[in-house]
């Protein structure tokens, strides 16, 4: 990731710390409407099938956002670095 991002800025480009910010917590933020959406689907359906899936998508977007949290200072401090 360094390396594409020291391409980028030799090649004229400029890194807007501000809007690179803005957009991972832009990434939680789908991430936690998906899963509320998969919640409601998981709580008001009747097909079985329906709710087994919505269940798993919850789960996934649980771990998405656990890794999330995880990686989320290791992004922005290579935002940082030069």
């Amino acid at each position: 990731m360094v390396w594409g991002k020291i391409t980028y800025i030799k090649s004229g480009g400029m890194l807007n710390t501000n809007h690179v910010n803005a957009a991972l917590y832009s990434l939680v933020g789908s991430t936690v409407n998906w899963m509320r959406y998969n919640i409601e689907l998981a709580c008001t359906s009747n097909a079985q099938e329906e709710k087994d899936t919505a269940i798993k998508e919850v789960n996934l977007a649980m771990t998405t956002i656990m890794r999330f949290k995880i990686l989320m200072p290791d992004l922005l401090k290579v935002l940082i670095e030069k």
